[in-house]
């Protein structure tokens, strides 16, 4: 019947209904049974009357649920006894004590197996259960709503049953949180022995135990579960023994009064994370001791030990698990004494990444013989560290960032290094290299110096016994100024000194060091040219070959005596060496043939040459031309020139050889013409400075390694329209990222050329490959952005459920972007954002997911300057929405990151990013006027803007080339968008005579007007910086120069072919010409007043029927609105582009105005247009508006003017201003009345007028026109009249001297005023 009532009652309120169903069924179920009894404050329910006999505690009989009101405390007896029969109490009955809530203890037996449901639900004063430790059956609801519990009392006969743990992760796993004691025998458990029988302890077993203050693990452990001591809070000592091989999740977590920790386990597994760690949230434990028979630490073992200051890793250790020491944030010291440790695959598994920066100091046991890789990277605060002489491997980036390092000495028994073993130590100052001869890490295609970015390092030395040098050892050691090579040294392998940009100086001991194969192996080859000190020790035997190589500036060499032998070409390139070479009797044959006396055959403009093969230059050199008689650029022929910026390469060059440009650092930019064949190896490496190729219509053959890596990713190649798919397909021309395309096309004549950038940003970047060019930064958390093949860039905070913050703040940032050529733009990307709890839709949850953009990224997001652009948010889970933002005007410039910056406080919270694009539209791309074409005659004009194909280009740039040996040109005016004009643009124009600039010309290149014969003027406008070498050399006739600069530009000597000509500079700035030590040569520099722009005038003229108006260009405008009106109605508005070109026109209505040309007249600094059909004698007034692309307002201009007619009539007057001034001439129509007025200036008074009129102010009526001159006299001072007032002034006479009126009296010489001068 039971059962019955079982089946209709559902779970967890079984037997619950009430009401008439439930008394019918209750009154059926105990009224006629007898298997319920009541022994004393207790029901009993017979379960078995047969033996074993059993009974479970039950609730009463009827329909009462509440007979156990009252009781407080109950002790459940192991056994009862009824009607003569002893019964096992095995049970407690669902609902057996429910709503008792009185009760505050329950007791149970070791006998009761099973408690079920609802068998306390509702003891809501319950406190302490005291319970055997058994494998008793626990419902889940068996305490449903009870959270009073404070205690548990665990009892049981044995050690052995406690590790089992059934009864303790039960009650864990209703909830029961509370502490614990552990009773054996009625005795409480304080000192926990687990015997040796005992293998494993289970979940939970101790969990919450507080009464345990110590316990001693047996030694046949082998694993202990997840949480099997968690939250034991006395506790203080732990010993792990040797045979553990697993320790579960947190299995020591909450242990508040641990201090000690001796971990013996040989091998244990390793975990998952921080957060699956034993000794997860241990912060109180402050000694952590590992076994000498261990050798494995596990991933994570210590992760979080807060108060952990110093770690002993013992000498059998052979691995240590990922962040093994993570979050350990007092942990600065440690020893270590493993032998032979294996070295993690990065630096994000080694033992000590995320806590190295904290590090400040680190021994190494003396019988160590491999440090692993990655040992101490990053340990940003190691002031010091000591390799024992035992070492002989150094694994990669051992040491690498350790930035506070100031000195290392390596020691000899080294045989091998890994990669970058110090790399990025900036502070270390001084190496002490003691190894004899060791192996370096190397792939065959990228070098990893040992120690790479250690520009500091001010000193090197070489211990007696070092045999071999490395290669790179010393590479990029920027300050190192000079070195000395050992005696014992019989190899130094190659670039072992590259990029060492002071290094001066060098002294050579070396006895007999082998000959390398080639220049580019020798020891010094790249900075050979900055050699300027190189001496031999007495000991030297043999000179190796290309030893001193290209060593250009060195200027004196002495050979020993002991020098027997000097390898090939030991000296060649050694251009100033020759005179002060010192010979010794016994070499002169072998010094002839590898000093190579027949170095060069002829010099021209500090290129040498030998049979038509350019081998090298002289020093100093900053921009070459090679003559088009050259057909070969020979191998290292400008290796390590550092000073060249540019190079002219002619259509006659067919091959450029090895190394010839190799360590060429200034160099920016280089132009491969169309006769180039093939390009040797290393051609370009070293070339740091190159950021631009521009290549010809046919692919030249060429080699990756023509190259340094960083081109690949820096470097934008400008290949020929035509060509372009070609240069994307080719094996090695497609290693370079940035490959663009240059258009050509022909206007009026003209031919242009634009270079195509392509897409800034497309929906492909976010890719799996792609995603590297993003810089993902962590400010706070440990998490960071990644990439997800199905959803893009992802980012998710703390996903650990027990975390107790979730404080994340990760950007994202794009590549750098050049937006300086959008009118507009737009970015438009999708994103997502899941769980459904994290989708924001308050202020404050939009606030974690924001977009940003700035223009002074470099790297810190502290410290640029962002903007944050406004985006949309979706309202689903994980379904993706797209924005689009307009990015603010101010923002499109050159250096242009957008970033997603990702601040949240909510676990497992998820932004996902994809299909990020930028769209809008282009200013006027830029393009130069290029074609070569010696067709041109009389006047040519170069537009500001061009339009082709319907869209509008600035024209910036005059090519190099593009008109020379035009002998038919006459005159050139160039538009006001022109920036520079390059080398050779005019050149050998023979019959130019007139050359109008752009205002905002900055650069006239090398040779750009030479040999224009027929120029006799010349104006520079302020805007001039720089003018080339032999701008103007063989204008013969070029002898007035205007040159409006405030500064004189940067010139040569060589810039201007007659210094005799006239230079006329701004009044206020000519002393600086004069003493300039370019312009200051000229012999004539006359004062002029500084150019002039009419940018703050409109200038209007009016005649009959037309006006002219001139005013001012500005460089942001986008168009000009003209608008004239008369008598307060507006006759016309005319409406021009930047260009000047008329673009709209609009007249009043009955009028017939019209203009007399399609465009404005440019000028130097503005526009010239002239309105007709206005009418005679009328008055007007004009409104100019200038306004930019966005409709913004730049300027604008109010005025009036009155046009002529034919009754008007002019008054003329003329006189002196040195004696007076008139007033009241001008234009008045017949009928007019005039009146003229003359104002004397000081000792003078007006006489008459000149038509014997003496009136003044003099008024008439006009009736033609009239002409007339006012004449004034001096007036005699009181000083100089006779001193005899009877007799008449008589001794007197005026004089003219110097344009100036003076009185001679008595021999003596008077101004007006009285004054008597010299």
């Amino acid at each position: 019947m039971k059962k019955i009532l079982s089946a209709i009652i559902s779970s967890p309120l079984k037997g619950r209904l009430g009401g008439v169903l439930f008394a019918l069924v209750a009154t059926t179920a105990f009224g006629a049974s007898t298997n319920y009894f009541k022994s004393g404050y207790l029901h009993y329910h017979i379960t078995s009357n047969v033996k074993p006999y059993t009974v479970e505690v039950t609730w009463q009989e009827l329909n009462s649920y509440n007979n156990y009101s009252g009781l407080t405390s109950v002790t459940i007896p192991k056994t009862v006894t009824h009607e003569g029969i002893t019964y096992s109490v095995t049970g407690i009955d669902e609902d057996a004590f429910f709503r008792c809530t009185s009760l505050t203890s329950i007791t149970i037996p070791n006998s009761v197996t099973t408690i079920e449901s609802c068998a306390f639900h509702n003891c809501s004063s319950l406190t302490s259960i005291t319970i055997p430790n058994n494998r008793m059956s626990i419902d889940s609801y068996a305490f449903l709503n009870v959270s009073s519990i404070t205690s548990v009392i665990l009892t049981e006969t044995s050690v052995e049953s406690f590790c089992q743990g059934t009864t303790n992760e039960q009650l864990n796993s209703l909830g029961i949180q509370c502490e614990r004691c552990i009773y054996i025998n009625g005795k409480e458990v304080t000192k926990l022995v687990i015997p040796n029988n005992v293998t494993s302890i289970a979940n939970s077993a101790f969990r919450n135990c507080s009464s345990l203050t110590s316990i001693a693990i047996g030694d046949s452990i082998a694993s202990i579960g997840s949480y099997a001591f968690s939250g034991c809070s006395r506790l203080t000592e732990v010993v792990i023994p040797n045979s553990v091989t697993s320790i579960g999740l947190r299995a020591f977590s909450g242990c508040s009064s641990l201090t000690s920790v001796i971990w013996n386990a040989k091998n244990c597994s390793d975990y998952l994370s921080y957060a699956y760690a034993p000794f997860y949230n241990s912060s109180s434990i402050t000694s952590f001791t590992f076994g000498e028979n261990v050798e494995i630490i596990p991933a994570y073992l210590c992760s979080g030990i807060t108060s952990l200051s110093t770690i002993t890793i013992p000498t059998n250790i052979t691995n240590i698990g990922q962040e093994a020491f993570s979050l350990c944030s007092s942990l600065t010291s440690i020893f270590w004494n493993a032998k032979n440790c294996t070295s993690p695959s990065s630096y994000a598994e080694s033992p000590f990444y995320g806590i190295s920066s904290q590090i400040t100091s680190f021994s190494i046991g003396e019988n160590i013989k491999i440090i692993p890789a990655y040992l101490c990277c990053g340990m940003k605060s190691l002031p010091a560290i000591t390799i024992p002489n035992s070492i002989t491997n150094i694994g990669h980036c051992a040491f690498a960032d350790c930035s506070s390092l100031k000195s290392i000495i390596i020691p000899d028994n080294v045989t091998a290094m890994g990669a970058n073993v110090f790399g990025d130590c900036v502070g270390l100052h001084h190496i002490e290299w003691n190894v004899k001869s060791c192996t370096v890490y190397s792939d065959n295609e990228y070098i990893y110096p040992i120690f790479y970015g250690c520009e500091n390092v001010e000193s090197v030395t070489f211990g007696k016994n070092v045999e071999t040098i490395p290669d790179y050892l010393c590479y990029g050691m920027k300050n190192l100024s000079s070195i000395s090579i050992p005696n014992s040294v019989t190899n130094i392998e190659q670039h072992a000194f590259d990029d060492c940009s002071l290094l001066t100086s060098v002294i050579w001991n070396a006895k007999n060091s082998i000959n390398p194969s080639s220049p580019e192996e020798s020891p010094f080859y790249g900075i050979s040219s900055q050699i300027t000190s190189f001496s031999i020790g007495e000991n030297v035997e043999t000179i190796p070959a290309y030893l001193c190589f290209g060593m250009k500036i060195l200027p004196s060499i002495t050979i020993p005596n002991n020098v027997t032998n000097i390898g090939q070409d030991a000296f060649l390139a050694c251009i100033f060496l020759k005179e002060n070479f010192i010979n010794y009797s016994s070499l002169d044959a072998k010094l002839n043939d590898y000093w190579g006396a027949k170095f060069y055959d002829r010099e021209l403009d500090g290129l040498l040459i030998r049979n038509d093969t350019l081998i090298g230059c002289k020093l100093d050199i900053t921009s070459i031309i090679l003559p088009n008689t050259i057909t070969r650029i020979e191998d290292y022929a400008f290796s390590s020139c550092s000073t060249i910026t540019s190079v002219t390469i002619p259509e006659s060059v067919t091959s450029i050889g090895e190394g010839a440009f190799y360590g060429c650092s200034a160099l920016t930019s280089i132009t491969i013409p169309n006769s180039v064949d093939s390009i040797g190896k290393s051609a370009f490496r070293g070339c740091s400075a190159l950021t631009s190729i521009y290549l010809p219509y046919k692919i030249p053959i060429a080699n990756k390694s023509s190259f340094s890596d960083s081109h690949f990713e820096k470097v934008k190649l400008y290949v020929p329209f035509e060509s372009y798919e070609n240069y994307k397909n080719d094996s090695i021309w497609n290693s370079f990222k940035n490959i663009l395309y240059i258009n050509n096309f022909y206007e009026n004549n003209i031919r242009y050329s634009y270079i195509m950038d392509g897409e800034v940003l497309s929906a492909s970047l976010l890719t799996e490959e792609n995603f590297n060019k993003f810089t993902p930064i962590s400010l706070i958390g440990s998490q960071n952005w990644h990439y997800d093949s199905k959803y893009g860039a992802k980012m998710s905070g703390y996903s650990d459920a027990t975390q107790t913050t979730y404080s994340n703040e990760d950007w994202l940032i794009s590549p750098t972007m050049d937006l300086s050529k959008h009118s507009s733009a737009t970015l438009t990307f999708s994103h997502a954002f899941g769980p459904k709890a994290s989708v924001p839709s308050t202020a404050n949850q939009k606030a974690q997911y924001t977009c940003w953009i700035s223009n002074d990224f470099n790297g810190d997001v502290t410290t640029a300057t962002w903007t944050e652009l406004p985006i949309t948010y979706g309202t689903s889970a994980w379904s993706f929405i797209t924005t689009t933002v307009d990015i603010p005007a101010e923002n499109l410039k050159e250096n242009c990151h957008i970033a997603w910056k990702y601040v949240c406080t909510t676990s497992s919270a998820t932004w996902e990013i994809k299909s990020v694009e930028i769209g809008g539209s282009y200013t006027k791309p830029a393009v130069k006027v290029i074609a070569k074409n010696d067709k041109y005659s009389n006047d040519v004009v170069i537009p500001s803007v061009v339009t082709h194909n319907y869209t509008d280009y600035s024209v910036e740039t005059i090519a190099a080339n593009a008109f020379s040996s035009c002998p038919s040109l006459t005159s050139i005016t160039i538009g006001n968008n022109v920036k520079s004009i390059e080398n050779y643009a005019f050149e050998s124009c023979s019959s130019l005579t007139s050359v109008m600039l752009s205002g905002k010309i900055e650069t006239i290149g090398k040779n750009a007007f030479s040999g224009c014969t027929a120029l006799n003027k010349i104006t520079l406008p302020a805007s001039v910086k720089s003018i080339g070498e032999n701008a103007f050399a063989g204008c013969t006739k070029l002898y007035d120069i205007y040159c409006f600069a405030m500064e004189p530009p940067t010139a040569y000597e060589s810039s201007f072919a007659n210094y005799n000509a006239f230079l006329h500079v701004p009044c206020d700035n000519q002393r600086v010409y004069l003493l300039d030590v370019i312009f200051g040569n000229f012999k004539y520099i006359e004062c002029i007043e500084a150019e002039t722009t009419p940018t703050d005038t409109v200038v209007v003229t009016p005649s009959f029927n037309d006006a002219e108006f001139i005013w001012p260009s500005n460089s942001s405008a986008d168009s000009y609105t003209l608008a004239i009106s008369k008598d307060g109605e507006v006759f016309c508005t005319l409406t021009f582009n930047a260009n000047g070109q008329l673009t709209g026109i609009a007249f009043a209505p009955s009028r017939n105005g019209q203009h007399n040309a399609p465009a404005a007249a440019q000028l130097a600094n503005g526009f010239a247009f002239t309105v007709t059909g206005l009418d005679e004698g009328a008055n007007y007034t004009y409104d100019l508006l200038i306004q930019d692309r966005s409709g913004n307002t730049l300027q604008s201009y109010s005025g009036e003017f009155r046009t002529q007619s034919t009754n008007d009539r002019t008054v003329t007057v003329e006189y002196d201003a040195a004696q007076g001034q008139v007033t009241g001439a001008g234009t008045y129509l017949v009928g007019d009345t005039v009146t003229l007025t003359a104002t004397p200036n000081d000792g003078y008074r007006f006489v008459r007028w000149s038509n014997e009129v003496e009136d003044n102010p003099y008024t008439f009526v006009i009736s033609d026109n009239v002409t007339l001159s006012a004449e004034f006299e001096a007036v005699i001072p009181s000083s100089l009249e006779h001193t005899n007032s009877q007799s008449p002034i008589s001794n007197y006479q005026k004089i003219i001297r110097d344009g100036q009126l003076l009185i001679l009296r008595d021999g003596k010489t008077y101004n007006v005023m009285g004054a008597e001068i010299q």
